[in-house]
């Protein structure tokens, strides 16, 4: 089995934060909130969310509903890989390069 290491530039790693109080059942954002909860420069949550879809961390989804099942519109979800990056960051807190192995 190979391992695979995905690296994370900070600003990467700050977006990630995003996510962490999130459940695997309501773990999708919206830039909006990717924003808020990172404290990422409005002008910078689109590409950097995007870079972490192309990493594999984050998938789009459109078109999903709220509790109580009004429509919620588009956003970021965490996939596997990004669950596993947030329970080794938190594992290891003070982590000044952010990776992480898949396998």
């Amino acid at each position: 089995m190979v391992e695979v290491i995905v690296r994370l530039s900070a600003l990467e790693a700050q977006a990630m934060k995003a996510w962490q109080s999130t459940g695997p059942d309501f773990s999708f954002l919206s830039f909006g909130t990717i924003g808020k909860r990172s404290a990422l420069p409005a002008h910078l949550v689109r590409r950097v969310t995007r870079a972490l879809a192309r990493k594999g961390l984050v998938t789009y989804a459109r078109g999903f509903f709220a509790d109580m099942g009004e429509l919620a519109g588009a956003g970021y979800g965490l996939t596997t890989l990004g669950e596993q990056y947030l329970a080794r960051v938190s594992r290891a807190e003070g982590c000044n390069t952010p990776e992480i192995q898949n396998g």
